[in-house]
């Protein structure tokens, strides 16, 4: 088991990733809300040292999915993104996807790892955005973005902590999870922990994100506790629940704190 904490107080380090852990056990002290109101507001370092990364975090990413690739007349109302392990399929998606949903966009070569095809295209304004395809071999993507449920999807890759929390950690970076808002661009994690047991592995990553108020309100600072699961026998991930640490008042929109 890896665990890759950020810079803060020991006793965040210190909860064990074990079931039936109460929120009770997990609120932190005072003196850690400052810290967290010093982090909320600092714009490097938004993931821990060893979290997954991706090689150019300036352009976006976008994985095709059951929406991108048809004309506005024949989409339903399902989104969920495609994986296939046939280059010439993941292509054709691709294209469907430029030619369907993405405007104007000139390709730029193709890649691909052993967790997806990649197809970069340069949009009119110079922007890069990554059309991606998941492979099946690792990943097969099974959540419905407009009706989500606890179920993310199928793991086909190695099965190990190390392997088990670099697929979570990937998948929070590029989005493919559906978390209520929590998961957005900008929010920072703080730390990650990961457990293993007979039949299933689990992870919890621990996030701040911040809602700014208007002129005249506070900015709201929320840290959370998001749990997965992944199933041994299945390779099944499941996102098991949100518990929240902690509420801060942030900066006052209006001068001062």
């Amino acid at each position: 088991m890896k665990f890759h904490p950020y810079i803060l107080s020991p006793i965040l380090m210190a909860c064990l990733l074990i079931a039936g852990c109460k929120k009770k056990d997990l609120i932190p002290v005072p003196e850690e809300h400052n810290e967290f109101l010093r982090l909320a507001y600092e714009t490097d370092h938004i993931f821990p040292e060893g979290f997954y990364q991706e090689a150019d975090p300036t352009s976006s990413t976008y994985y095709v999915n059951t929406v991108s690739i048809k004309p506005q007349p024949e989409r339903k109302h399902e989104w969920i993104e495609l994986h296939t392990d046939d280059e010439r399929q993941a292509l054709t998606w691709v294209e469907l996807s430029r030619e369907n949903s993405s405007g104007q966009t000139v390709p730029q070569g193709s890649s691909q790892t052993a967790k997806y095809f990649e197809y970069p295209a340069r949009t009119e304004s110079g922007h890069i955005i990554r059309f991606r395809v998941h492979k099946s071999s690792y990943f097969e993507p099974t959540l419905d973005k407009f009706n989500p449920d606890h179920t993310i999807g199928r793991y086909k890759g190695v099965m190990d902590m190390p392997a088990v929390a670099e697929l979570i950690q990937y998948l929070w970076v590029n989005y493919n999870m559906n978390l209520g808002g929590y998961q957005i661009a900008g929010n920072r994690v703080l730390e990650t922990e990961g457990s293993v047991n007979d039949t299933t592995y689990t992870c919890r990553i621990r996030s701040l994100s911040i809602t700014y108020g208007d002129w005249g309100l506070h900015d709201v600072i929320y840290v959370n506790d998001h749990y997965f699961s992944l199933s041994k026998a299945t390779g099944i991930l499941q996102y098991e629940k949100n518990v929240e640490i902690a509420e801060i008042r942030g900066n006052y929109n209006g001068g001062g704190l």
